[in-house]
C-alpha cells in the first residue's frame, strides 16, 4: 500500500479521470426507472398545454363588481372538453376542474360560494356568497414553455418519469447500464443459510454491496466467495471482467499474507490508481483500470464496504455517466459528546438525525468498529469528523450525510 494516505475529499478528482466509454440507448419510459438521462431533455409541449380552471365552479367574465351571472347553457364543461362559444358580459357556465375554460373567461367563481337562483321565466342565475381573491384560472404555458429544459441530465425517479410523460415522451435515450461484477473474498466466509461452523462468519458483503448497486441504478450480480487463493482469484477477476465493466471485491486488499488482491491486479497488468484513503473505516480500499475494465477493491469489514462504496464508488458511477456528484452533507448540531482515541484520519461514525424543536440534532449511536453491521439498524446518517479532531462537544455543529 501507498505510504501516502489519499484524504477522501481528493478522491472524486482522481477517480473521474479514468472513467469508461459510454454509450446509450432508446428505451420505454415504461423502463426507465433508476436509468441515467443521456442528455437534458426539452419540454414538447407547454404547460399546462391550455387554459384550465382550477376549481369545480362557474366561468364568467369578471370586469366590475357584479354578483349576479346569468347562467347560459345547461352543458356542463367537463375535463376533456372543448367549449367553443364565447361568454357575454354577465354570463356564465359551469365548469369542473382541470377543464379548458371559454375563450373570453378571465374568472372562476367555486361552487361552494355560490347559490343557485331561477325566476318565474325559467332563466337561471348565479348569485356569489362569497369574494374570490384570485381567478382560480391557470394560463396556458404559464408553467412551461415548448422547448424550456423539462428535465436536466440525471439518475430517473418516479418524479422524473412523471414529468417527461406529461410533457408526451414514451421514449427517451439514456446510458446503457454498467454492468457489475461483485466477488467476496476470505477462507472464513460462508453463505447465510448455511450452518456456522468455528472460525467462520457469514458473509453480508456480497448481497449487501449488489443491492447498493441496485440502488444506484446499475447491473449487478454477485459470483460468490472466492478463498484466499492467487490463482484461483486471478481466474474469478479473469471470467468476471470478461462479463462486466466493473469488479467490486470485498476483503483482501489490505498488507497481510493472505490479501491477494493487489497481486492478482499486477499480475493481471491493472494498472493500481489508488489503494489507500485516510479513512475510517476503509483505508486499505483500491481502485484499479486497464483498458475499458474497472475494479474497485473494498475492506472486508461490513461497514467499511458500506461507506467506502458511497465514498469511492457512487462518485465514480456518478463521472462514468457524466454527473456531478453531490456530497450532501449538512449541518447538525451534537447531542451527545464525542472522543475519540486516533485522529489521524477522516472519520465516519453511525447516527441518527432527528429534526426537532432544537433544530436538527444528531447523536452518534453505539459503535465498536467496522465490524458491527448491526451498528447500522438504526443508523440514518454518518458523522463526519475531519483528521486532528480528538473531541466535539456536546451543542457542537458536525458535518453530516445521510445514508
Amino acid at each position: 500500500m501507498n505510504k501516502k494516505l489519499i484524504h477522501p475529499s481528493k478522491v472524486y478528482d482522481i477517480i473521474k479521470k479514468h472513467t469508461l466509454k459510454k454509450e446509450t440507448e432508446i428505451i420505454s419510459i415504461k423502463k426507465s426507472f433508476m436509468r441515467t438521462l443521456a442528455n437534458d431533455v426539452d419540454a414538447k409541449i407547454e404547460s399546462p398545454p391550455f387554459t384550465k380552471s382550477l376549481m369545480d365552479g362557474y366561468a364568467y367574465i369578471k370586469k366590475n363588481k357584479e354578483n349576479r351571472y346569468k347562467i347560459v347553457d345547461d352543458f356542463i364543461i367537463k375535463a376533456g372538453d372543448i367549449y367553443k362559444k364565447s361568454l357575454k358580459e354577465n354570463e356564465c357556465i359551469k365548469i369542473m376542474t382541470g377543464a379548458m375554460t371559454p375563450s373570453n373567461a378571465n374568472y372562476v367563481h367555486r361552487v361552494e360560494w355560490t347559490k343557485k337562483i331561477t325566476t318565474k321565466n325559467g332563466d337561471s342565475f348565479i348569485e356569489f356568497t362569497n369574494d374570490e381573491q384570485s381567478s382560480n384560472i391557470i394560463k396556458q404555458g404559464v408553467n412551461q414553455k415548448k422547448g424550456d429544459t423539462l428535465l436536466t441530465k440525471r439518475i430517473l425517479k418516479p418524479k422524473d418519469i412523471a414529468i417527461l410523460l406529461s410533457s408526451g415522451y414514451s421514449n427517451i435515450e439514456v446510458f446503457k447500464q454498467l454492468r457489475v461484477g461483485i466477488i467476496s473474498t476470505g477462507n472464513e466466509l460462508i453463505v447465510a443459510g448455511k450452518e456456522i461452523k468455528l472460525g467462520k462468519i457469514y458473509d453480508s458483503n456480497g448481497i449487501q454491496i449488489l443491492t447498493q448497486c441496485l440502488e444506484a441504478g446499475l447491473s449487478a450480480k454477485f459470483y460468490g466467495i472466492v478463498k484466499d487463493d492467487l490463482e484461483a482469484t486471478k481466474k474469478i477477476f479473469e471470467h468476471v471482467l470478461k462479463e462486466n465493466d466493473i469488479l467490486i471485491v470485498s476483503g483482501g486488499v489490505s498488507m497481510g499474507d493472505f490479501d491477494y488482491i493487489p497481486e492478482a491486479l499486477k499480475d493481471l497488468e491493472y494498472d493500481i490508481i489508488l489503494h489507500g484513503l485516510s479513512i475510517k473505516p476503509g483505508k486499505p480500499s483500491l481502485f484499479a483500470k486497464k483498458n475499458d475494465k474497472a475494479v474497485f477493491g473494498l475492506p472486508g469489514n461490513p461497514v467499511s464496504s458500506f461507506v467506502i462504496f458511497n465514498i469511492l464508488i457512487l462518485p465514480y458511477i456518478n463521472a462514468c455517466y457524466g454527473l456531478d456528484y453531490k456530497e450532501n452533507y449538512f449541518m447538525a448540531t451534537l447531542t451527545t459528546a464525542i472522543s475519540k482515541k486516533e485522529s489521524d484520519r477522516v472519520e465516519y461514525l453511525p447516527a441518527v438525525v432527528e429534526s426537532n424543536t432544537d433544530g436538527i440534532t444528531v447523536k452518534q449511536i453505539l459503535y465498536n468498529g467496522s465490524s458491527m453491521i448491526n451498528a447500522l439498524e438504526s443508523a440514518n446518517a454518518l458523522i463526519k469528523i475531519e483528521i486532528g479532531i480528538k473531541n466535539v462537544d456536546k451543542g457542537e455543529k458536525v458535518y453530516v450525510r445521510l445514508i
